[in-house]
């Protein structure tokens, strides 16, 4: 029996922060978000190297950064409300940690879930589509029976 491995989304954590930046535009927010995204400048730089380069690669620029990444938000976590929106982001990312750090230690795994979700969205538009060309054929062909 094979063990299940849990991997989680940065873009869904970013996501909730982001939302409460925009809303808020409080520096804690602020940081959060280019702290995250120092982890993307990684990933754009070493962007179809092989596995074991980009492996290695997030083990020596991309840990640190998570490590200090998870003590800031920790201790930031302590002063905000955990009913807050941003105590509730941050709660969330927190209780992903292990699952979001994932990436970092596989070369094949991606911080997040974007190109699949893209890639789904495209069939589900593609299906959408057909059905709806099918509704308007069987619609047509009806009027022009009934003509």
């Amino acid at each position: 029996m094979q063990k299940k491995i849990e991997a989680a989304c940065w873009a869904h954590a970013r996501r909730k922060i982001h939302d409460v930046y925009i809303s808020t535009q409080t520096a804690t927010a602020e940081e959060a978000l280019k702290r995250i995204g120092e982890l993307y400048v990684i990933e754009e730089e070493i962007r179809g190297r092989p596995e074991a380069e980009r492996q290695s690669v997030r083990q020596a620029r991309a840990k640190p950064l998570l490590d200090s990444l998870h003590e800031w938000m920790v201790d930031k976590s302590a002063t905000l409300s955990k009913k807050s929106r941003l105590g509730e982001a941050f709660a969330y990312t927190l209780n992903q940690w292990d699952a979001l750090c994932y990436y970092a230690d596989d070369g094949l795994a991606e911080p997040d879930n974007n190109a699949a979700e893209r890639a789904l969205r495209a069939v589900c538009l593609g299906k959408k589509i057909i059905s709806s060309s099918a509704a308007t054929m069987v619609v047509s062909a009806a009027h022009c029976c009934t003509a």
